[in-house]
C-alpha cells in the first residue's frame, strides 16, 4: 500500500511539473498574446510593440506584458508568480551545481588519506608518491574557475574511479596503470565514455562470479573495457555528425 502511494505521489508530481511547464511555455504566452491583440486600452502601435515583445521573448516577454501593460489583474498575479518560480529555480540550480562541485576537493582529500591505509603490493613507494601528487593536481583543478567547468566534472569522475579501485583496501598494479593513463589524458577524455566505464567497473565484483552483461564481462581487463567504450563513443559521434 505504501509503495502504491509513493508511486502515485511520484506520478502526480511529474504530472504537475509537466502541467506547469506546458502552461508557462505555451498556454500563458499565447493567452497574453491574444489579450494584447484584443485589448481596447492599447493603441494600435502599442499593440504591435507588445506583440513583438511577446513573440520574441515568449515566456519572459509575456510576463513583462502581464506586469506592465495588461490591465487584467489575473495576468499580473500569474506573471509575478511564474517569474518568481522560474527565477527561484534558476538561482537554486546556480547554487546546487557549484555546491556539488565544491565537495570534490574534499572528496579527493579523503581519497589521499585513504591511500595511507591502502596496500599496493604491485607498486613501488615512488608510484604511491606520484599517485598522491596526481591527486593533488586533480584537487587544484577541481577547485578551479567556472571557465574549467568540464574539467571539474572530469576531476570528480576520476576521483570516483580511484575510490572504486580502492574499495577492497588494496590497489592492483593494473588499476594504478589504468587510472594514471586516464589522469594523464584527462584534458581530452570524454565524460560520457568515462561515466559508462565507471558504471561497468562497479559491476566487476558480481561479474567475476560469472554474471553480468557482455560489457561487464570485460571489466577484468580495464584496457579492453575502456577501448570498447571509446569506440562506442566515436561511433555515436560519427552517426550524429551533420552532413
Amino acid at each position: 500500500m505504501l509503495t502504491l502511494l509513493i508511486g502515485f505521489g511520484f506520478f502526480f508530481s511529474l504530472l504537475l511539473a509537466f502541467s506547469v511547464f506546458l502552461f508557462a511555455s505555451f498556454i500563458f504566452p499565447v493567452w497574453t498574446f491574444i489579450d494584447c491583440i484584443q485589448s481596447a486600452k492599447l493603441t494600435p502601435r502599442n499593440k504591435i510593440k507588445w506583440a513583438l515583445v511577446i513573440g520574441l521573448f515568449w515566456f519572459f516577454g509575456s510576463c513583462i506584458y502581464g506586469l506592465v501593460a495588461s490591465t487584467r489583474q489575473i495576468f499580473r498575479w500569474l506573471s509575478a508568480l511564474l517569474l518568481t518560480t522560474v527565477l527561484g529555480l534558476m538561482l537554486l540550480a546556480l547554487y546546487m551545481i557549484p555546491h556539488s562541485l565544491r565537495e570534490t576537493p574534499v572528496e579527493i582529500s579523503h581519497t589521499i588519506e585513504t591511500l595511507d591505509h591502502t596496500t599496493t603490493p604491485e607498486s613501488s613507494p615512488e608510484d604511491r608518491d606520484k599517485l598522491k601528487a596526481d591527486l593533488g593536481a586533480l584537487q587544484l583543478e577541481a577547485d578551479g574557475a567556472w571557465s574549467h567547468f568540464n574539467q571539474q566534472l572530469i576531476a570528480k569522475d576520476l576521483n570516483k574511479l580511484l575510490v572504486l579501485m580502492l574499495k577492497d583496501g588494496r590497489l592492483a598494479g593494473s588499476d594504478l596503470k589504468d587510472w594514471t593513463a586516464k589522469f594523464e589524458s584527462r584534458h581530452v577524455l570524454d565524460r560520457r565514455a568515462l561515466e559508462k566505464y565507471i558504471q561497468e567497473l562497479k559491476n566487476r565484483p558480481a561479474t567475476q562470479s560469472g554474471g553480468g552483461s557482455p560489457a561487464a564481462k570485460a571489466a577484468g581487463n580495464p584496457e579492453k573495457l575502456w577501448a570498447n567504450y571509446s569506440r562506442q563513443d566515436e561511433t555515436s559521434k560519427l552517426l550524429t555528425r551533420p552532413v
